[in-house]
């Protein structure tokens, strides 16, 4: 079973190397405020033989759900509407790009789910390697 934002690397006399991603030390799963996420501004790796080379950051834009009536329904009546789409940024890098980081200021409420995945990183020995995602819950 993989961990997320967990990876064993075996080097050539097959001794396990847990590798780990994190933002602002949580990996895996947490909790973390929008403004420690802005000021973390990077995915962190335990290794420094192993760079970052892109990342997926996902998150809905806005409220994920609103609260709505229909003209048919009592006031009191509210029903909740899935009314944001997941969006999707790319980096070339291990930072936020610009695009991220004004999201995580202007779009991400307390609440949001914001999901680093995708995570490629290259070893000392230039192979490619994909690394478990990481995904915050953005808190107050």
């Amino acid at each position: 079973m993989t961990l997320p934002g967990v990876i064993l690397l075996y080097n050539s006399t097959l001794k396990a190397q847990q590798l780990k991603v994190s933002i602002a030390g949580i990996h895996g799963e947490g909790n973390l405020s929008a403004k420690k996420l802005l000021n973390a501004g990077k995915i962190e790796i335990n290794d420094n033989k192993v760079t970052i080379i892109s990342f997926d950051m996902s998150y809905k834009k806005g409220p994920a759900y609103e609260e709505m009536t229909s003209s048919c329904q009592h006031p009191d009546d509210k029903k909740l509407s899935k009314i944001s789409p997941m969006v999707t940024e790319n980096s070339k890098s291990n930072a936020f790009t610009d695009t991220m980081k004004k999201a995580i200021k202007n779009d991400l409420q307390s609440g949001a789910k914001v999901y680093f995945e995708n995570i490629e990183a290259l070893k000392e020995d230039g192979s490619l390697i994909k690394i478990p995602g990481i995904i915050l819950t953005i808190k107050k």
